[in-house]
């Protein structure tokens, strides 16, 4: 009975707000306008940050010309000591400091502070060559990271970062850990970055 007095209602002449008031209450329309609004705001963000950004994280934070840098393990293929000199390549960029001989494979050693903060840096390319980083952290089978320091691993929850997921600028740089105010890499994005290069 309480539903037939709701149709009765509805069809009144004297009463004609309550049949707009019932199709106003649709939940279709309601979420098309808010993700259309998402969009055009670039809020809908998730997918521009890597997959392993939703999970915590053992990260490995190093040292680059004084600042520290977290990076996650789950990205690394190893870490070497720098113990051996580096080919230089004719006509490389500058933050190309040569290619080292590891576990059979030929690695190209990136100048991480050159890639990441170089306003940092007072020297020359060939400088760093010679005087360069304690280890190098291998990040697929092409590409190591120089650093000056291994310092330790951490384990890093999602809401210990501030996350960059719209990146224009520096898009290497997925995030801030929140408590050491030190970025972390996204290496993919760098790769990306100097390959385009």
């Amino acid at each position: 009975k309480p539903v037939e007095k709701v149709e009765t209602e509805v069809r009144t002449e004297a009463q004609p707000q309550v049949q707009t008031a019932v199709k106003i209450i649709e939940p279709e329309p309601l979420d098309t306008v808010t993700q259309a609004e998402a969009l055009q705001t670039g809020e809908q963000t998730e997918d521009t940050l890597p997959e392993w950004t939703g999970d915590p994280q053992q990260c490995l934070l190093f040292e680059v010309e004084g600042t520290e840098v977290a990076i996650p393990l789950i990205v690394l293929n190893s870490i070497a000591v720098w113990d051996q000199e580096a080919l230089p390549i004719p006509t490389q960029p500058d933050w190309h400091l040569g290619v080292i001989k590891h576990r059979d494979a030929n690695v190209v050693i990136l100048d991480t502070a050159r890639l990441i903060m170089p306003e940092k840096l007072t020297q020359t390319s060939e400088e760093r060559r010679v005087q360069h980083g304690s280890h190098f952290l291998v990040i697929n089978h092409r590409w190591a990271l120089s650093c000056d320091g291994i310092k330790e691993t951490i384990l890093l929850t999602p809401d210990q970062v501030k996350w960059r997921p719209q990146r224009p600028t520096r898009p290497w740089a997925v995030g801030t850990l929140i408590d050491r105010l030190c970025v972390l890499l996204d290496t993919e994005a760098l790769i990306q970055e100097i390959e385009q290069d």
